[in-house]
C-alpha cells in the first residue's frame, strides 16, 4: 500500500521518509482516538520515530562512535536473529531458573556475537559479490 498525497504538482511521496511519517501520524491518531488494538506498542514506535527524527535532524552534530558504528554494521543480522534466537535463549534460561534480566543480557550478548559472524561471513561477501555483478552487467558509456 502506498500512502501519499498529491498536492497540485508536488507529491509528498517525493520527500524522503514522508510516507512512513504519514503512516505514523495516522497510527498516532488511531491511538489518540482509542481505536488502536495495542496502544502501548504503538506509542513505543512513536517514541522510536521521534528519537530517530531528532537524531537525523541533528546528525551534523554527532561525532563518530565505534559502538554505534558496530551496531549499525550488525543491525540487519541482529534484526533477523534477535527474535528467534534471542527470545528462545531467554525462555530456555528462565526455565532453568536464571533471572529474566540476566537471561536477557546473555541473550543480547549471544545475538550480538552471532550477528557479527553473519555480518562478516555472509553480509560483507554478499555486498562484494553484488558490487562485482553490478560492475559486470552495468552498460558502459560508449
Amino acid at each position: 500500500m502506498r500512502l501519499c498525497f498529491d498536492l497540485v504538482k508536488f507529491s509528498i511521496c517525493d520527500v524522503p521518509g514522508a510516507p512512513g511519517f504519514l503512516k505514523a501520524l495516522h497510527t498516532l491518531a488511531r491511538v489518540l482516538e482509542g481505536r488502536d488494538q495495542y496502544p502501548v506498542i504503538t506509542l513505543n514506535y512513536l517514541y522510536a520515530l521521534i528519537v530517530f527524527a531528532l537524531l537525523f535532524a541533528f546528525r551534523h552534530l554527532l561525532q563518530p562512535n565505534r559502538l554505534l558504528d558496530f551496531m549499525a554494521d550488525i543491525s540487519y543480522p541482529f534484526y533477523i536473529m534477535h527474535s528467534l534466537i534471542g527470545y528462545s535463549i531467554i525462555r530456555f534460561l528462565i526455565d532453568q531458573g536464571v533471572p529474566f534480566y540476566l537471561g536477557s543480557f546473555f541473550a543480547l550478548c549471544f545475538v550480538c556475537v552471532i550477528s557479527y559472524a553473519v555480518h562478516r561471513i555472509v553480509e560483507l561477501p554478499s555486498i562484494t559479490f553484488g558490487k562485482h555483478l553490478a560492475r559486470k552487467y552495468t552498460p558502459r558509456p560508449p
